[in-house]
């Protein structure tokens, strides 16, 4: 969520209330005066850009990570121990534990409403605090297709069925075990009838227990599977075996239920349930829908610094507007500045147990040093620039460890690391045209790039869990926007009219292209307001 910061600053910088003020968007404010700001922000995304080696502008779905053609045990590490469990079973130590293919398609909302107040202490100093409030939804549709699944939903230890076939497995046990010890005793154990008799048994009592715990869990063979077949290949074999050892007619006759078999492939909840259900190592939240209340992002606190201004001798006969300002007349205007916020990591960062989550901030500080500036042509022509140096803070955050295209991890590989944000750099230039004394237009072009991120375990490294570094993978990004917005804001007419001296602008903005990875391809839509008082 570090970019959320970033991306929430407004994509246009349009419409001054004269060339020689400050525009609705500059940092400086006049000495004595107030700026009070609101500036919500919606942001939709069902794709994301491919990562670090993909070329530019390659997107893919969002959910990407969650289509499999195979769930198996790269997907949900929890199966391995189900495959063990039927890789003994079979007797087949190829067994693949498959569940199907999975299809999904995510849409993720997020909306941001920051309010801000700004202070002109000098006419050459500003400083202010923002304060931003954060609502975020992700709409989930996730499907299992068991089509080419291995497995599917046990029948259950108290299928009637089951427990038939499991109860003419021990008739038919007890009975060759009667006559088998009944030969042992008179050829001695040593015999080879004998322990040809005790290997048919014990066959037939490994195959009674590893049904019973197979049949216990979520998980069997599905019927008319591959695993079906070897599994029945297997039964009828340890029948043969005990058909030599007991009396055909009775072993014939008892043991005759077919064996039960899963009927069905696993359902979207039977799925959630190996999400949620400790038994199966995952311990996570659901993979559905969220939508969460509105939370704390990451508040700031800012100084801007006018270095150098140049305003152009305009005719004195010239029309001045509420703030003093002429508004027209020729002549190249410069401003140039510098600034610096501390962001603090009051948001929540995403869940380690939510696979979904966006999360409301970063948890942990930045510092960013900006300079800024503007160059006037005229009284109607004005180019805005701006470039932003970020220097994100260490901080402590609880994740899974795993690689990005492992997104299911299991709550053995959580832990709370140390997180070193990468750096990162927020650049764009907004040339803007006023095209009425209370309209402008303006477009902005924005280029992000971020280094790669750092992960370290506090203890040292533990050899129970991947590699830490796998965290590192797909952090490092970069991404170009392009918007178009406009503004209305106080003039002449409007402080003729008694008029509140409040700046509106709408702004639409679309991504030029990106890589990275976990980048969003997003569109974004704002309405903001702000409201100028003279103090002093």
């Amino acid at each position: 969520m570090l970019l959320a910061a970033l991306w929430a600053l407004p994509i246009m910088g349009t419409g001054p209330t004269a060339l020689a003020a400050q525009s609705p968007e500059s940092p400086l404010l006049k000495g004595g005066q107030i700026r009070l700001e609101m500036l919500p922000e919606v942001r939709l995304w069902s794709e994301r850009y491919g990562g670090t080696q993909s070329p530019f502008d390659q997107t893919e779905p969002l959910a990407a990570d969650f289509f499999r053609s195979s769930v198996d045990t790269t997907f949900l590490p929890a199966l391995q121990s189900v495959q063990d469990d039927l890789r003994a079973l079979l007797a087949d130590s190829g067994l693949v534990a498959d569940l199907g293919a999975t299809r999904a398609r995510f849409q993720a909302n997020r909306t941001e409403i920051p309010l801000g107040l700004g202070i002109g202490i000098f006419d050459w100093l500003t400083v202010g605090v923002k304060v931003p409030f954060v609502r975020r939804r992700v709409e989930v549709d996730l499907a299992l297709d068991p089509t080419t699944a291995t497995l599917g939903r046990s029948p259950g230890l108290n299928d009637a069925a089951v427990q038939t076939y499991l109860a003419e497995l021990s008739a038919v046990i007890d009975h060759v075990t009667a006559l088998v010890d009944q030969r042992c005793t008179t050829l001695g154990s040593s015999d080879p009838v004998c322990v040809r008799g005790q290997n048919a048994l014990g066959e037939a009592n490994l195959l009674s227990s590893n049904l019973g715990d197979a049949y216990l869990g979520l998980f069997f063979p599905l019927g008319g599977s591959a695993a079906a077949g070897a599994l029945t290949s297997r039964a009828a074999s340890i029948q043969a075996l005990l058909l030599q050892e007991g009396d055909p007619t009775f072993i014939e006759q008892t043991w005759v239920t077919p064996l039960p078999f899963a009927n069905s492939g696993l359902s979207e909840d039977d799925l959630q349930t190996l999400m949620t259900a400790g038994a199966y190592g995952v311990s996570a939240d659901p993979i559905s829908s969220q939508r969460s209340l509105w939370e704390l992002g990451d508040v700031e606190f800012s100084a801007a610094l006018r270095l150098f201004e140049h305003v152009p001798a305009r005719d004195p006969a010239t029309r001045v507007d509420t703030a003093g300002a002429p508004t027209s007349g020729g002549g190249l205007g410069v401003l140039l500045g510098v600034g610096a916020t501390y962001r603090l990591g009051t948001g929540t960062p995403d869940l380690a147990r939510n696979f979904v989550d966006l999360g409301s901030g970063d948890g942990q500080d930045d510092i960013e040093l900006q300079v800024f500036g503007r160059l006037d042509l005229g009284g109607r022509i004005r180019t805005r620039f701006e470039a932003r140096y970020g220097m994100p803070q260490e901080g402590q955050v609880t994740r899974r460890i795993g690689a990005p295209d492992q997104p299911i991890r299991p709550i053995s590989t959580e832990r709370v690391v140390t997180w070193q944000p990468g750096t990162y750099l927020d650049a764009m230039i907004a040339p803007e045209i006023r095209v009425a004394p209370e309209f402008s237009l303006g477009v902005r072009y924005r280029y992000t790039h971020k280094g790669a991120d750092t992960y370290r375990l506090p203890g040292g490294e533990d050899p129970s869990l991947p590699p830490v570094e796998l965290l590192q993978e797909e952090t490092e990004l970069t991404v170009q926007h392009l918007g178009i917005g406009a503004t209305l804001w106080p003039s002449p007419r409007s402080a003729a009219r008694d008029q509140w001296p409040l700046a509106v602008s709408a702004e639409y903005q679309r991504p030029l292209g990106g890589k990275g990875g976990a980048v969003p391809k997003d569109s974004r839509f704002s309405v903001s307001a702000r409201l100028f008082v003279q103090l002093w």
